[in-house]
């Protein structure tokens, strides 16, 4: 695969998983909501009460995931996916000794069929910030190991 698909296969897997979350998570708030919408006061008294109180907490806590995935999501389409430059910054696809890194957000590890895994991580993560500014043959140091850049794409 040469640079140029290899780049844009990364692209759109991390663009599939982020449109898998947000689906996902979209379906789980909405199925929540008509859930509090339909449950109607019974006689059962506190024990309502309290398994209302419950599915609102997790509504709330998928709500601010769904607002944490929408927000990585405008964060990725906001990033330059520009053709391969001399020294690494935000959009860069890496090959190091030790695997490939894509300098984008803190998504993990992405899985592509031929290539293998991608960890996709973002500038401010401790590796990351490590990886900014520098070039092909570089070496850095993280957590007692040596990493060297081998490629830039």
């Amino acid at each position: 695969m040469n640079d140029f698909s290899l780049k844009t296969a990364v692209i759109l897997q991390v663009e599939n998983v982020l449109n898998k979350r947000l689906a996902t998570l979209t379906s789980q708030v909405q199925e929540l909501q008509d859930a509090l919408q339909s449950d109607t006061k019974s006689s059962a008294g506190d024990k309502h009460e309290t398994g209302r109180a419950m599915t609102q907490l997790e509504l709330e806590k998928l709500s601010q995931q769904l607002l944490d995935v929408s927000n990585q999501f405008e964060t990725f389409q906001r990033i330059r996916h520009n053709p391969a430059t001399q020294t690494l910054q935000l959009g860069s696809l890496i090959l190091t000794s030790e695997g490939w890194y894509y300098l984008s957000i803190p998504l993990g590890k992405i899985e592509l069929d031929q290539e293998g895994v991608v960890f996709c991580l973002s500038p401010i993560s401790p590796l990351g910030k490590l990886f900014l500014g520098r070039s092909n043959m570089d070496i850095i140091q993280f957590n007692g190991r040596d990493i060297r850049i081998e490629e830039i794409h």
